[in-house]
C-alpha cells in the first residue's frame, strides 16, 4: 500500500503545487491515494487540456468532481467525445458534468438515448448545431443541469421559438410574481400540449397575468393566436 500512496502523493503535489492542496483533495476523495493515477488522473488531465480547457479550470474541476478523473483514460476519452458530439458547450461546469454523466452511463443506455433523438428527427450528421443551441438555451435558464437535459431527449426535439421559450417566459413571470413555487420538470415543459400547459399554468392565473401579457409571451405564431384567445375568453 505504501508503494502506491507515496508515488501518488508525489504526483498530486506535482500537479496541485502544495501539500495543503493535496490534503484538500485527499480529504474530499481518499480514493486518490490508492488509484492508479498514471493510468487515470494524469492522462485524463491531458485529455481535458486538449479540449482547450485552461489548467486552472481543470484543477477546479478536480476539486469539484474528483471521481470524474479516476476512470480509465479510454473511458474519459469516449465520454469527452460524447459530450462534444451532442454539442455540450465547453464552459467547464456544463462540460465536466456531461463527461461525468457519460463516465457512469453504460454504452447500451446511451445508445437508447441517441436512438430516441434519431427517432425524434435528429440525424447524426445534422444534429450537432441544433443540439448545441438547445442545450445552451436550457442550461442558460439556470433551472436544469446537463443530467436532466440529457435524460429528456424530447426537450431536444422541441422548437426553442415555438415551444420552449414561450413557456419559459410564462414560468418566469409566474415565478417573479410568486404565483408558483417551482417549475415543472423539463419533461413536463416539453411534452405538454399547448392546451395542457395553458390549463395548468395560465388559466388559474388569468386575472393576475392579464390577457394581453399572456398573448405576448405565450403566443408566438399567428396560427395559434385564435385558438389560445378562445381559451382565454373562456376563462373569463
Amino acid at each position: 500500500m505504501a508503494n502506491k500512496i507515496i508515488p501518488n502523493l508525489s504526483m498530486l503535489k506535482g500537479l496541485l503545487g502544495s501539500n495543503d492542496d493535496v490534503a484538500r483533495l485527499v480529504k474530499r476523495c481518499p480514493r486518490a491515494l490508492l488509484a492508479d493515477l498514471e493510468k487515470t488522473l494524469m492522462p485524463n488531465v491531458q485529455i481535458l487540456k486538449k479540449c482547450s480547457i485552461p489548467m486552472e479550470c481543470i484543477l477546479h474541476l478536480l476539486y469539484l468532481r474528483p471521481r470524474t478523473f479516476l476512470v480509465k483514460s479510454d473511458t474519459m476519452m469516449k465520454s469527452v467525445e460524447k459530450a462534444i458530439e451532442i454539442g455540450v458547450p465547453l464552459t467547464f461546469i456544463a462540460f465536466i458534468n456531461a463527461v461525468d454523466l457519460f463516465n457512469y452511463t453504460s454504452e447500451g443506455m446511451w445508445e437508447v438515448k441517441l436512438q430516441t433523438l434519431r427517432d425524434l428527427g435528429f440525424s447524426d450528421e445534422a444534429s450537432g448545431d441544433k443540439l448545441k443551441k438547445k442545450i445552451e438555451f436550457l442550461l442558460a435558464t439556470g433551472k436544469f443541469n446537463i443530467s436532466s437535459v440529457v435524460a429528456c431527449p424530447v426537450a431536444l426535439a422541441c422548437s426553442i421559438e415555438k415551444r420552449l421559450e414561450p413557456r419559459m417566459q410564462i414560468l418566469r413571470l409566474l415565478e417573479s410574481r410568486n404565483l408558483i413555487e417551482k417549475w415543472p420538470s423539463l419533461s413536463g415543459i416539453s411534452s405538454f400540449t399547448d392546451y395542457m400547459f395553458f390549463d395548468k399554468f395560465i388559466r388559474p392565473y388569468y386575472d393576475e397575468i392579464g390577457e394581453e401579457c399572456i398573448i405576448k409571451k405565450f403566443v408566438t405564431g399567428k396560427k395559434r393566436v385564435e385558438g389560445v384567445s378562445k381559451c382565454l375568453r373562456s376563462s373569463i
